[in-house]
């Protein structure tokens, strides 16, 4: 079981800059190359490159400045964050039980056209349960799934090492409930609100509980990210 873990979601990459643009009604940014491509292969957009920088930075200084191992999903702009937090000489083993939650071409589209496939195809267009998907998707049962074995697979070999892994929202978010026990009917007012995920946001996960079978469990969780204004917003909460 690992000593720690710390979980990094990926900086900004082109297709989540024209997703919030698009909740805010400016579909422009939904590009033809943007909706061509398929979704693992997005990069960093210029936001996103400085986003990482400044991540391995604050990881450097605040927690350690080398990991013992080192994780990342196999999609570009993962790939692309692991190298932009400037570890030098780190080897980041790609797995793909760390990929995105996948969301069967929706993501592809504007708010405004994704509406319009969910309505076709009678599938609410917010999350409302474990269970829910989007058209030809996955369930959060699914990703909670492969965050399990992931880290049962990853146990033994990472025993009372340091651990950094870069990943997506959906699989932090699965790693979340998790660690913080959350049953099925609590999963919707857990993952709204004030739990919501930014981009290069930062998990530490210290302090191990219980034995060391079956998924690894932490008694802090500490939770890292930049404000609008550019400063880190820090908050440690026991679980």
């Amino acid at each position: 079981m690992p000593a720690e873990i710390i979980i990094v979601r990926h900086g900004q990459c082109t297709g989540n800059a024209a997703d919030r643009a698009s909740i805010k009604g400016n579909h422009s940014l939904f590009t033809p190359e943007v909706r061509g491509q398929k979704s693992k292969d997005w990069p960093l957009t210029a936001k996103g490159v400085k986003e990482s920088e400044l991540a391995g930075d604050w990881i450097r200084k605040n927690i350690a400045p080398t990991f013992d191992y080192y994780f990342t999903s196999d999609y570009v702009r993962a790939i692309e964050t692991a190298e932009h937090l400037n570890f030098d000489g780190a080897h980041w083993n790609q797995d793909i039980l760390l990929r995105e939650r996948e969301w069967g071409g929706v993501e592809n589209l504007p708010y405004s056209e994704r509406n319009t496939v969910f309505q076709r195809t009678k599938i609410s267009t917010m999350e409302d349960s474990l269970e829910w998907r989007p058209p030809n998707g996955e369930s959060m049962l699914v990703i909670l799934k492969k965050i399990k074995l992931f880290l049962e697979k990853t146990r033994e070999t990472t025993s009372m090492k340091r651990v950094l892994v870069v990943s997506h929202g959906a699989p932090l978010q699965a790693f979340r409930v998790l660690q913080h026990s959350i049953a099925p009917s609590q999963y919707i007012p857990f993952v709204n609100g004030k739990n919501y995920i930014r981009n290069c946001h930062i998990f530490h996960y210290f302090n191990k509980k219980g034995n060391d079978s079956g998924v690894p469990m932490y008694s802090f969780e500490r939770s890292v990210f930049l404000d609008p204004n550019g400063n880190w917003v820090e908050t440690i909460q026991k679980i």
